[in-house]
């Protein structure tokens, strides 16, 4: 363990930056020169004197030793650094000795590389990781790079999660397949891992990993190539030690040119592998994917493999089954990966299941906005293609059940709530497929969705007509219209009940109405109409005689168009009332009922007011008629026709035939 000097909080001993403030730990010793102009000046008085004393070395040397002249050829640093690594020079470091920097006997610092022999030392190391899923179904390519000749591949580490196996396809030989073996090291804050691969007796062509700090030997402006897939672009330091808002210290580079999106590997003028770019979009929220989306502001950073390079000798921790099963099975990032394997396939159930789990995964792993973005949008599309597949196999069961799921994630979603409510309907469960065709002419009108909902309350009042429920059949017809303004058959429905209620006058506005909203259905409302008049053509006043020493107007009067009662005709009564039996009879809930005061013989009475569908005398009908209802045993055992009944028409009382007429106004 290391302690930071800043902050004094202990940080892993191969660190070279605090895990919780971003500090540099040490200032460690690199064994490539520092390569900015301003620090090599710093040394030339010393590499002088060097270069003096080496000469006089080697001149002693050749002359006491026969094959000392081979040997001062291992001033080479490629070479070198292979041999410390357990190779000899050249054996796959993708460089032959033209692309080497050279190196006199008299200069101890390196030369850079040109940029044709960076491609060509970069492109050999590359490889292409194949993973695969448990059962070997593709899941991931990504691109990766050798760094040790004994195969040790540098990669990001977040694509491996989800891997169970895979192979690594070489660049030289080309397409040549070794398989991949495992995990050696990872560093999930920089996304950085080491993996190995199968061994090869000739070694590996590689890139070595650059081992200083990277503020210690990388300066402003210094120069930095990034491989992408439009080949080597040249860049430069923007800073060297950059602090990015989630505490890791990383490599800024400059903001133009600006780079290519697939960027991945960093390498200065020397050959050296610096990291893995990624970026960075405005506000410090870093990319994931490593691909900037259009039109967003980003900065390029290098996530820097000092740590990398002092971790290559570590043998296989984890295989790519250990790694996906111990950290990353049920997790978030897992089933959003399984999900869109699924929706690629189309298998639309499988991958519901895995986006839903994804979903409920979000308040513990915490992933970005973008993902559980994409997440949340896939999974509308696959509710919607899964509903659709049902339906047309003709298992609209099935599809309403998934419909209805997704209903409770996407409230607001118009198609899913059409099969719903089509499904209910085909239930015969009128009333909920009502409430959710409504809800969908809500979110959006359609003429799919009209005839639909007119069928529902079609349905639905006739089945209340069937049982005799005369009341139940009106306020469906009547609420079917509210909701269906433009509902020619409705309104001729309803036309055809107050028709029988001899509500005449309510039936010919309606019909009226109709002939008007649909040209198909002139005929049928012209026809009604044509009835109605016959039957107001035919109807005569209505006469009721007056038994002579009687002191009241009896009648019968035909109340919801169902019913007849005894009745007085009372004209000094406000209200027509009834008494509670028979309101009770017709199915009136009097608990709910509006109370109001009424004079009596025995006193003021406080009653319950209803509203009758419909009062008829002799074919004289008054729908929604107000009406008094009279506790059973405190009044007669009939009703009483007053004013608010009477004042619809023409009345009089003839004292010389003793009888009472009723006609229309």
């Amino acid at each position: 363990m290391v302690q930071c000097p800043s902050c004094k909080s202990w940080c892993a001993g191969e660190a070279a930056f605090c895990s919780q403030c971003g500090g540099r730990l040490e200032k460690r010793q690199g064994r490539r020169p520092k390569h900015s102009a301003a620090r090599n000046g710093r040394w030339l008085f010393f590499l002088a004197l060097g270069g003096i004393a080496a000469a006089l070395a080697v001149v002693i040397y050749i002359a006491v030793t026969p094959d000392g002249a081979q040997r001062s050829a291992g001033s080479d640093p490629v070479a070198s650094n292979a041999r410390e690594r357990g190779r000899e020079p050249g054996d796959g470091d993708g460089l032959d000795a033209s692309d080497r920097p050279s190196q006199s006997v008299a200069e101890s610092a390196p030369r850079p590389l040109d940029p044709a022999a960076l491609e060509r030392l970069v492109a050999s190391a590359q490889v292409i990781l194949d993973l695969r899923t448990d059962d070997d179904r593709p899941l991931r390519e990504e691109r990766g790079y050798i760094v040790d000749s004994r195969g040790v591949v540098l990669c990001r580490f977040r694509p491996l999660l989800g891997a169970h196996h895979g192979i690594c396809r070489l660049s030289v030989p080309r397409e040549a397949r070794v398989e991949i073996t495992g995990l050696s090291w990872r560093d999930e804050a920089l996304d950085l891992a080491l993996i190995r691969i199968g061994r090869s007796a000739a070694g590996f062509p590689m890139i070595s990993l650059l081992e200083d700090a990277p503020s210690d030997v990388l300066s402003q402006g210094d120069p930095i190539h990034v491989l992408s897939g439009e080949g080597l672009e040249e860049t430069s330091v923007s800073e060297a030690y950059y602090p990015s808002p989630d505490r890791v210290a990383r490599i800024r580079l400059a903001a133009a040119p600006e780079l290519a999106p697939d960027s991945l590997l960093a390498v200065d003028a020397y050959g050296y592998a610096v990291g893995l770019v990624r970026f960075e979009a405005e506000g410090g929220r870093m990319l994931l994917d490593g691909r900037p989306p259009p039109g967003v502001e980003h900065r390029p950073l290098v996530d820097p493999a000092t740590s990398a390079a002092r971790a290559l000798d570590l043998e296989v921790g984890l295989s790519l089954d250990e790694l996906t099963r111990r950290l990353y099975e049920g997790t978030f990032p897992d089933h959003m990966a399984r999900g869109l394997s699924a929706w690629r396939r189309k298998d639309w159930a499988e991958a519901i299941g895995h986006f839903e789990q994804a979903l409920e995964r979000v308040p513990v792993d915490r992933p970005g906005d973008e993902d559980v973005d994409l997440v949340t949008r896939t999974l509308l599309e696959c509710y919607r293609e899964e509903v659709a597949r049902l339906a047309a196999a003709g298992r609209m069961d099935e599809a309403a059940v998934v419909a209805e799921g997704a209903l409770a994630r996407y409230p607001d979603e118009h198609r899913l709530m059409v099969v719903v409510g089509e499904v209910r309907c085909g239930r015969k469960d009128w009333v909920g497929g009502i409430q959710a065709l409504v809800q969908a002419r809500e979110i959006q009108a359609s003429e799919k969705v009209d005839a639909l909902l007119q069928d529902a309350f079609l349905m639905l009042a006739g089945e209340a007509s069937r049982a005799g429920d005369t009341r139940g059949m009106e306020a469906r017809l009547i609420e079917g219209i509210q909701q269906l303004p433009a509902s020619a058959a409705l309104r001729i429905e309803l036309a055809k009940l107050y028709m029988q209620f001899e509500a005449y006058d309510d039936a010919t506005r309606l019909l009226q109405d109709a002939k008007g909203l649909d040209p198909a259905l002139r005929e049928a409302s012209q026809a009604l109409l044509d009835r109605i008049d016959d039957a107001l053509k035919r109807r005569d006043a209505v006469i009721i005689p007056i038994p002579r020493g009687s002191r009241s107007i009896r009648t019968e009067a035909v109340l919801d168009g169902t019913r007849t009662y005894p009745f007085i005709v009372d004209t000094g009564a406000t209200y027509t009332t009834v008494p509670a039996d028979i309101a009770q009879a017709l199915g009136y809930d009097l608990s709910r009922a509006t109370q109001i005061n009424v004079s009596t013989a025995g006193g003021v009475l406080s009653v319950p007011l209803i509203q009758v569908q419909s009062v008829s005398l002799g074919g004289y009908a008054v729908r929604n008629l107000e009406v008094c209802v009279i506790p059973s045993g405190l009044g007669p055992d009939f009703g009483l026709l007053g004013l608010n009944f009477l004042k619809h028409f023409k009345y009089s009382m003839d004292s010389a035939r003793n009888e009472f007429r009723l006609e229309r106004p």
